[in-house]
């Protein structure tokens, strides 16, 4: 029987309306939701999904506010910050599945951003197990050494100038994604000028976070080729979870017969070894 995504609608604490997309199974293993990186549309990981539920998992995807189906036509004005995705859509959307799966278990892929900011979710540990893809910190200095000064740059002009002229970033013109609200530029801006793990960002800015109380076991995958998200990232992944059962893995493209993973391949179906592999890990 073929597997459609079905549209939902998930209602956050604050009654913001999430966009989401259901596939269902009749007797699934778990329930899947993928927490998306910074501004990806939610659509970016349906051919993963879709591929997940036929291994007979439930599947969750969803767009956070001021991205895809849950943005305004017009973002200028628009409020939304990567600490709401975290401290409130993220929540919401555990709250879902505890509420439709209360006898399943519960899994969560976060990709990038994605990976990161479930320490600051209250309800983070409803969730059995997570695996995260290229959890980044944003921070130009964890960028691999290629490209690192030209990050360095747009950090100190190009995104705060353009967000001051637009009221939002205008990502979709600089070839970069979805548009990004000005909310969500300001925390990608301002954690990124510290090389501090997101704990002590969080305390030195008043936020609550639940770092340090994490128990939900974590597998998290860097790449070797990843221009983003480093393997400088590592260190300062382990303290943020340093509460939890973490697991560290380095990809090599070439051990996968990929010329590249990068930031972004994990979700290519190219990468079908790999999407074995997250089966393997959230199965065991």
């Amino acid at each position: 029987m073929e597997i459609v995504g079905k549209t939902i609608y998930i209602k956050t604490s604050d009654q913001y309306a999430l966009a989401a997309t259901h596939w269902q199974n009749e007797m699934p293993k778990g329930i899947v939701a993928i927490n998306a990186g910074t501004c990806v549309d939610q659509k970016f990981y349906f051919r993963f999904a879709h591929w997940l539920a036929q291994q007979n998992f439930d599947v969750l995807t969803y767009d956070y506010r001021g991205v895809g189906k849950s943005a305004p036509d017009n973002l200028k004005g628009f409020k939304a910050s990567i600490v709401d995705w975290g401290q409130l859509d993220i929540p919401a959307v555990i709250d879902w599945m505890v509420d439709k799966y209360p006898a399943r278990k519960r899994y969560m892929v976060g990709h990038s951003m994605g990976g990161q900011i479930v320490g600051l979710a209250r309800n983070f540990n409803q969730i059995e197990k997570m695996v995260a893809f290229v959890p980044s910190y944003g921070n130009w200095q964890n960028n691999a050494a290629k490209g690192r000064w030209k990050m360095g740059f747009r950090w100190a002009t190009i995104f705060p100038l353009t967000v001051l002229k637009n009221g939002y970033f205008p990502a979709s013109r600089m070839n970069m994604g979805n548009d990004w609200p000005r909310g969500v530029t300001w925390d990608w801006w301002s954690w990124g000028i510290r090389r501090l793990p997101h704990y002590k960002i969080m305390d030195n800015r008043k936020i609550q976070h639940f770092y340090h109380e994490t128990k939900v076991p974590i597998k998290a995958y860097f790449t070797t080729d990843d221009l983003i998200a480093s393997e400088r990232c590592i260190p300062y992944y382990k303290i943020d979870f340093a509460s939890t059962d973490l697991e560290v893995i380095v990809l090599q493209p070439k051990d996968y017969g990929l010329e590249k993973i990068a930031h972004m391949g994990m979700f290519s179906p190219k990468s079908l070894e790999l999407w074995k592999g997250i089966v393997n890990d959230l199965s065991s």
